[in-house]
């Protein structure tokens, strides 16, 4: 069975490219869009915007937050809220301010992360009729960890590890998964979880009986897991520490994809504590 079909309940959810059905986002009543601009003189050319965008009104999105450090499917309740006219958004989690956010002139749901985490990956998008600010999917939020991470070369080379990877779609329990193919996997805020350019990217591929091919572009190594262990890793038992979390997104072209949590704790059997995010691009 197909990702897609078997977390249809989140699909019927979100399908419509609005998570405001499931709970996912608000704004008031009267938000109304930002004013067109005005038609420029015939002779000149168009006019670009120079500011980042804002909405005339509160602004909120609700997202689910799996850490790298909580077992299983445990997620905590996450919100990122803009304030009417300002640019930089809030995010929270369980109610305690985490981050902030900041959008950009292009207003197409890829922002700046910064506060607690030293930076951030905005994948996606939250598409809600009525909202000024085109909100991002998913973020992975990443920070200075003492002894773990991966050193990144925007910030120094200094390592950095993704700590909560934040979405904004309702997870599912699918009994299996087949014919599914992922090919972008960040971890770390880095594609493929490495600093070094890849030729062959990480995969995660499921056959038509639900087996899993798992390529690891770091290592080079590729992993098969049979269907029997594939549903322990979308069980709430896990497989070896790790867990796969599949939910739907909506990715920047607007179209509904697949996306999977991936989750390890050393505690559990793992070899490492993580969490990455895999995309059906």
């Amino acid at each position: 069975m197909r990702l897609k079909t078997l977390i249809g309940s989140v699909a019927g959810c979100i399908a419509a490219l609005s998570l405001a059905a499931c709970g996912g986002g608000s704004a008031s009543s009267n938000a109304t869009p930002p004013a067109a601009a005005s038609s420029p003189n015939p002779a000149s050319a168009p006019v670009a915007a120079s500011t980042a965008v804002v909405s005339p009104v509160v602004e909120s999105q609700n997202y689910s937050v799996y850490n790298y450090l909580d077992s299983a499917l445990t997620s905590k309740a996450g919100t990122l809220t803009f304030q009417p006219n300002v640019p930089m958004g809030t995010l929270a989690i369980a109610g305690v301010n985490y981050a902030t956010l900041s959008t950009d002139i292009a207003n197409d749901a890829v922002m700046g992360v910064s506060g607690t985490p030293t930076t951030g990956v905005t994948l996606g998008q939250v598409a809600i009729t009525g909202n000024a600010i085109l909100e991002p999917g998913i973020i992975e939020a990443c920070e200075a960890v003492a002894g773990d991470g991966t050193p990144n070369p925007a910030f120094g080379n200094s390592p950095l590890k993704s700590t909560n990877v934040f979405v904004a779609g309702l997870p599912s329990n699918p009994e299996g998964a087949a014919g599914q193919s992922l090919g972008v996997y960040y971890e770390d805020c880095l594609r493929d979880g490495t600093p070094t350019a890849q030729a062959t990217h990480s995969s995660m591929v499921f056959d038509g009986s639900g087996n899993e091919t798992l390529f690891d572009a770091r290592t080079g190594t590729t992993t098969s897991i049979a269907v029997t262990n594939v549903l322990k890793l979308i069980s709430t038992n896990g497989f070896n520490g790790e867990w796969l979390i599949p939910f739907l997104y909506v990715n920047q072209a607007g179209q509904l994809r697949s996306a999977i949590i991936d989750r390890g704790l050393v505690s559990a059997g793992a070899s490492r504590n993580f969490v990455g995010i895999w995309l059906e691009e």
